[in-house]
Order: C-alpha cells, then sequence, then structure tokens
C-alpha cells in the first residue's frame, strides 16, 4: 500500500489540523505522557520521545484516531446519530478495536 501524498484530503496533516484535532478530542481521551528510552536513543544516536498510547483506555493510539473522526462528522451528519438500531433509534458510536 503506497501512502497518499503530502497535501492530499488523507495526507499528512499540518499544524493547524493537529492543533484543531487536539481540541476536538480534548477530555474525551487520556492525555498520555512522552517516554524516553535509552536503548531507542542509542539505537537512533539521538534522543528520542515516545508517545504512550498503550496507556490509553482502549490500549492503543485508535482511540484517539476514532474520537477526531466522529468529532469531525459535519453538524448534519452528526445530528443524524452515528448508528442506529434495527428500529432506526439513535445509539451511541461504539468503537471495536482489533489491535495493532
Amino acid at each position: 500500500m503506497t501512502r497518499p501524498p503530502v497535501g492530499s484530503p488523507v495526507g499528512e496533516p499540518d499544524h493547524a489540523a493537529v492543533v484543531a484535532a487536539a481540541a476536538r478530542i480534548a477530555g474525551l481521551v487520556h492525555r498520555t505522557p512522552l517516554q524516553r528510552s535509552r536503548a531507542v536513543d542509542d539505537w537512533v544516536g539521538a534522543p528520542v520521545l515516545l508517545k504512550a498510547e498503550h496507556l490509553q483506555r482502549a490500549g492503543a493510539f485508535k482511540a484517539r484516531g476514532a474520537t477526531n473522526a466522529v468529532r469531525s462528522l459535519p453538524a448534519d451528519v452528526a445530528a443524524r446519530g452515528v448508528w442506529r438500531d434495527e428500529n432506526r433509534r439513535r445509539r451511541h458510536c461504539r468503537v471495536f478495536l482489533a489491535g495493532n
């Protein structure tokens, strides 16, 4: 699978997109720490900060992306609900993580 080109709708986010995503998920997912690893620092030859997303309740970074995706829905789409049952009643969004 090839990466989409930078600047495409699904390409690399710019700083403003990252700041906007952080605002959308604030208070909805845990803030996880940055951690150092001497072994990784030595291997790379420079200081490396690792984001400890395994500390999320879901145990993976996917909680951030899924929350951001749902919170990014246009207002008219979100108003209809993310998921409906067989009787067309609105239900809460459920996200299932299949592992990394």
